[in-house]
């Protein structure tokens, strides 16, 4: 994305060439397993950019925005004679290229796309004055940007290309979008330079090959020029390209050999001055990237996720969120007077010796599916667990309502970090001390030798339950959530199933159930279960829970996605839950009956 636009230009560089598809086969090579992202606007043009007769990468270019939504492109290796590492720019020259003056850059021409302007001709090139009015109508012209303080970003960056060739083609408008100038040059600038470096340290070692989506948010209302924007004392057409909200990136690292060393990781941006950028599994950005778009269909960059659930991945982006995602306290939002206190502790002034003895932290979400995302996040990137230490009835009314949630957790390591003080086996009883495998994947237990978790213990659609790895395997696993129990009573320890059916844990004087971890439980008659009531057993023959603080129960599933049914039963795939012809709710189920079934109203 880094502005070198300039290099085009003063270089005497020849014009990159470009061809508008119907489909990506020419250049499906940039693809992850050949397959494009689903679920982008498919009225968007397709471009196979193509440059002294050799594709270089492509791009989705939305002809209404104006802007590209997203350019595939692969990090580029060198060939021999360019060097034996990759990404052969050295370091110090590499800062040079990557740096160039802005207010040259600005100045400098891109190219446009003559196909997309049904002008003859496959080569990008620049434009007359004469040619203007045709263009204009379908891509953005160097004019569009003058004057307004936004960067022309490049989404495929000019420094994640090696050769000459793959350099120079990423100097097109189709392969920019409005940026604003703190965020280009400093923050995603910023996060580009520190995933560059992990690929590079990859590659150096691997044979693999690095894919990578970058794509951008348009806004539904945010375009330049503003109204009142002038160039050389010239009024200018306004309201022509459309500023994105957001920035995102993906990359896929595919290990030719070793599924094991393949990962995958995602970050995305507020397009603005104090962004805030975040980093998550591509499960999760295609989650987030389906709201931001509205879009009714399911998004996915890339095909399976590219191995988003393994250990790997997850070490990498715990990598980068320690690294490089902005200070706790700003994180947090902390305030001054409790960061003083702080401050004041660790300084030596207020004791020789200080003691942090407990953080408690309010998060507000807006519903439950919100809170269980954030939830399973922070215990990939951040290798913790939030655990709930209070629900009062008066918020769960909040929340029945439709309304915020203000929910106490507690902080604790996740139980696949190697450095947790008190490791757990994957159903969460405790591990006797000393008896963790030299893998990792088991220990032994009061109860026996039992099976550990080496990643974080993650809820998957797919099974509609929750999953971890065990070294090479995938098991099933009892996650870390809460210490409270369906009753409220406190818990000794923390909910589990300890080898169950259901979730329970000691309290003070006895055991109590707790309400399982399914947030997207429902009634028959569609109604969310209670906060800490989760549609489970509780010692009954049925699965049932309370819809609100007033203890009105009713039967439910487990799930809301129309294929739970009340028995804890699956709906065949072409038979979901629905009236189908009865009076009520039900479907064939995958065992050969049928069964009640839910659905949200």
């Amino acid at each position: 994305m880094i502005l070198l636009s300039l290099l085009c230009v003063l270089l005497g560089l020849p014009c990159a060439h470009a061809k508008v598809v119907q489909d990506y086969n020419e250049c499906k090579d940039f693809f992850y397993k050949r397959m494009e992202p689903r679920g982008m606007d498919q009225n968007s043009k397709k471009i196979c950019q193509e440059y002294k007769k050799s594709f270089h990468f492509a791009s989705l270019y939305s002809t209404s925005h104006r802007i590209p939504l997203y350019s595939a492109y692969t990090f580029n290796t060198p060939s021999p004679d360019e060097g034996r590492h990759p990404g052969c720019i050295p370091d110090t020259q590499e800062q040079n290229l990557c740096n160039r003056p802005r207010n040259e850059a600005r100045k400098a021409k891109w190219l446009i796309e003559p196909q997309l302007s049904g002008l003859a001709g496959e080569a990008m090139r620049k434009y007359t004055a004469s040619e203007i009015p045709v263009l204009k109508e379908m891509q953005a012209i160097n004019e569009d940007y003058s004057d307004t303080g936004y960067d022309r970003g490049h989404l495929n960056p000019f420094c994640f290309q090696c050769s000459p060739d793959s350099r120079e083609a990423t100097c097109t408008l189709t392969n920019g979008a409005p940026m604003d100038a703190c965020f280009n040059r400093v923050h995603w600038y910023q996060w580009e330079s520190e995933v560059r470096k992990i690929i590079k340290s990859e590659l150096h070692r691997d044979e693999a090959t690095a894919y990578l989506v970058t794509g951008t948010v348009p806004s539904p209302n945010d375009r330049i020029p503003h109204e009142g924007e002038y160039v050389e004392q010239q009024v200018i057409d306004t309201e022509r390209v459309t500023v994105p909200t957001h920035v995102w990136t993906a990359l896929c690292y595919f290990h030719k050999t070793d599924n094991s060393k393949s990962f995958s990781l995602a970050f995305i941006g507020r397009n603005q001055p104090d962004s805030n950028i975040e980093v998550m599994p591509v499960s999760e950005l295609n989650n987030k990237l389906k709201e931001l778009y509205n879009s009714a269909s399911q998004i996915e960059i890339f095909t399976d996720d590219c191995f988003s659930k393994n250990k790997k991945s997850q070490k990498i982006v715990n990598q980068l969120y320690k690294h490089i995602q902005l200070p706790f306290s700003q994180r947090l939002q902390i305030p001054p007077n409790v960061m003083n206190t702080l401050h004041t502790a660790i300084s030596g002034q207020a004791a020789k010796r200080a003691r942090m003895t407990d953080v408690h932290i309010v998060y507000s979400f807006d519903n439950t599916d919100s809170l269980n995302i954030a939830v399973e996040s922070m215990k990939y990137v951040s290798e913790t667990s939030c655990l709930l230490n209070n629900v009062q009835s008066t918020q769960q009314k909040r929340y029945l309502a439709g309304k915020s949630e203000g929910i106490q957790c507690l902080l604790v390591p996740e139980q696949s970090d190697d450095e947790a003080g008190s490791p757990t086996a994957a159903d969460g009883t405790p591990c006797v001390q000393g008896s963790v495998s030299s893998d990792g994947t088991s220990c032994k237990t009061k109860s026996g030798s039992k099976s550990r978790c080496t990643s974080p213990c993650l809820y998957q659609e797919t099974v509609r339950d929750y999953r971890c790895s065990s070294g090479p395997h995938s098991i099933a696993c009892s996650p870390q959530y809460s210490v409270i129990t369906a009753t409220g009573k406190k818990c000794s320890d923390s909910c589990a199933t300890y080898g169950n059916d259901y979730y329970w844990c000691n309290t003070q004087n006895s055991w109590d159930y707790c309400s399982p971890p399914l947030w997207r439980s429902i009634t028959k008659k569609g109604l969310r279960c209670r906060t800490n009531h989760a549609c489970a057993k509780y010692g009954s023959r049925y699965y049932w829970c309370y819809t609100d603080e007033h203890n009105n129960w009713d039967y439910c599933c487990r799930h809301d996605d129309r294929y739970s049914t009340v028995d804890g039963k699956s709906c065949k795939e072409l038979h979901p839950c629905g009236y189908h012809g009865k009076n009520y709710l039900w479907c064939y189920t995958t065992d050969g009956s049928w069964a009640e079934c839910c659905k949200r109203g």
